[in-house]
């Protein structure tokens, strides 16, 4: 007898066969495939397309070399860490030739070759500005005086050559 509540005859009822729960694992070709794999549905479906665009390999490399890129940056802006500004930026100028590298052999929208590049060039750019202010720096102290102090042999004489220089 079929009721609203169960169509297809009354649970645990074994008259016609046609309410005996389906089991997809029971004979399913997927299920001897991968040992330990859980199918929460019993549908029997085990994994993806093969040549989805979701599985298609990324260039993760690429990421990380613009995330570098305007790390150096940032950190050469913000004057505490600019000491730490050149060697961020030189481990984005490698990473940027490791994801260029990388691009090449990865197709589609994946390539993140864009990505590369930029990091590549805020690197570069970077490490020109860290070398400008470095440079001029060691002109300004150079023409300063500083270093006619600093063949004096007595501090006292030291010190007042630099107040001297100073005042």
């Amino acid at each position: 007898m079929t009721t609203p509540n169960y169509p297809y005859g009354e649970p645990n009822n074994q008259g016609d066969g046609a309410n005996i729960p389906f089991d997809a694992n029971q004979g399913s070709p997927y299920a001897a495939q991968q040992p330990g794999f859980q199918d929460p549905y019993n549908t029997g479906y085990t994994g993806g397309f093969e040549n989805s665009p979701l599985n298609a390999p990324k260039n993760t490399a690429a990421a990380w070399a613009l995330g570098l890129g305007i790390a150096s940056l940032v950190a050469l802006v913000a004057v505490v860490s600019a000491v730490i500004a050149p060697v961020i930026a030189i481990a984005g100028i490698i990473v940027s030739i490791i994801a260029l590298v990388k691009a090449k052999n990865i197709n589609g929208p994946n390539k993140r070759k864009g990505f590369a590049i930029t990091g590549l060039i805020l690197s570069i750019l970077t490490l020109l500005i860290t070398a400008a202010i470095f440079i001029i720096f060691v002109v300004v102290l150079s023409n300063s005086g500083l270093q006619e102090c600093a063949t004096l042999v007595d501090p006292a004489a030291q010190q007042q050559c630099v107040e001297d220089l100073f005042n």
